[in-house]
């Protein structure tokens, strides 16, 4: 079997995924010992599918556990001191001196209530604060999990879609313009799905971007713009071609292709 043939063959990407049967194995351990360009491809394939995976991966901000203890920390360490009074029994011979005894007295009793409300009202506020925080930081974390959740189910979704025996590994070779170039695909006509795997294109210019087109009935259809220079990338839904192509087209591509072609590829039957 030809290099070019171990490519198509789809052997490589399911001894990556670890569904190679036991003869599959022991054939690929056999070829990337023989042919560089076979240790070469499994190395990229490896690579394409830990950076898809480490691109949703996320964690919750490193510093919040702490505040969250801290806080709580300090609200247990602050006690309202109680206001202490004592009497004396003292003799009061003159009434007046008396009277105004009692009403600085009550002055007294009525600024530390005054002082006592204020105290409580600025640790409520505070308190609701820290909690008005705390349910801000809950809200975040809640939607952070739901995205990365739907983007692992995403990610395991289209990890499914390489097993599929259907799917078939597409390789678009260079042209005249860039004929060392190549790019790697993967398409599931039932799933109308296409996933760019690998490439090797040159650098796009400033205001240029690359752009894919699934050849229907002699005639390109668009099927999305490169994004990434490398890792995997999903593109517009195909549900019909007997060919790929990529061409350089300005920014945000077009409705027609009018740049260059870099690589074709035609799909197996």
């Amino acid at each position: 079997m030809e290099i070019k043939e171990i490519l198509n063959s789809g052997i490589l990407e399911s001894y990556v995924l670890g569904v190679a049967s036991p003869e599959e194995e022991k054939q690929v351990e056999e070829y990337r010992l023989l042919y560089p360009e076979i240790e070469m491809e499994i190395n990229e394939i490896s690579l394409s599918i830990d950076n898809y995976a480490l691109k949703f991966e996320q964690e919750p901000p490193s510093d919040l556990r702490e505040k969250v203890l801290k806080n709580m920390a300090d609200l247990s360490k602050e006690t309202v001191k109680p206001f202490i009074t004592t009497t004396k029994n003292t003799e009061i011979k003159n009434s007046f001196w008396s009277q105004k005894f009692a009403i600085a007295a009550s002055y007294i009793l009525l600024i530390a209530s005054i002082a006592a409300n204020i105290y409580f009202y600025s640790k409520w506020q505070k308190t609701q604060g820290q909690l008005a925080d705390l349910n801000s930081k809950n809200d975040e974390l809640a939607s952070t999990y739901k995205t990365t959740q739907k983007e692992y189910q995403n990610l395991v979704f289209d990890v499914n879609i390489l097993q599929n025996p259907e799917t078939k590994t597409v390789m678009l070779e260079g042209l005249k313009v860039a004929p060392k170039s190549w790019v790697k695909l993967y398409w599931n006509k039932n799933k109308k799905m296409v996933l760019l795997a690998s490439q090797d294109l040159p650098e796009a210019p400033n205001g240029k971007q690359y752009q894919l087109w699934a050849i229907i009935d002699g005639k390109p259809v668009d099927a999305g713009m490169l994004e990434l220079k490398s890792g995997m990338q999903k593109l517009k839904e195909i549900d019909n071609a007997s060919a790929f192509a990529i061409t350089l087209e300005k920014k945000g591509g077009e409705l027609q292709p009018k740049g260059d072609m870099y690589v074709l590829g035609k799909v197996s039957v």
